[in-house]
């Protein structure tokens, strides 16, 4: 099994707005909607919004500023033998709310080599 995704690493994902019936956009990136037709959709990290911190010293509260936004990137050339231990990597994703959807979603990461995630989800 390959070795990325060691201890250092820090996978924070964004939920862009879920409380809300509309999506908005926390970025230019891609917006996951709801859609019970689909059973599951699977991404790469070449298909998502990620910054990569070589510091490992950011804080949410300095990522999510609006200042920062323009920080992340896709970046459709990066593949995980890219990914170096000793960095962090902020993924932000954004999710459309679907209050008629009569599924119950999972947010599911495919890695057993992730140390920790952090998820944030807004209350307004």
């Amino acid at each position: 099994m390959s070795t990325f995704w060691k201890r250092g690493i820090f996978l924070c994902l964004f939920f862009g707005y879920l409380i809300h019936s509309h999506a908005q956009r926390i970025s230019g990136g891609y917006t996951f909607s709801i859609d019970d037709r689909l059973e599951e959709r699977i991404y790469a990290i070449d298909q998502l919004e990620f910054f990569e911190d070589p510091t490992n010293s950011l804080t949410f509260d300095e990522v999510h500023q609006a200042s920062f936004q323009d920080q992340f990137r896709i970046r459709p050339d990066f593949s995980k033998s890219q990914f170096d231990p000793q960095k962090t990597y902020w993924v932000k994703v954004s999710i459309q709310k679907n209050p008629n959807s009569e599924k119950i979603w999972l947010l599911e990461f495919y890695d057993q080599t992730i140390d920790r995630i952090e998820a944030f989800s807004p209350n307004d």
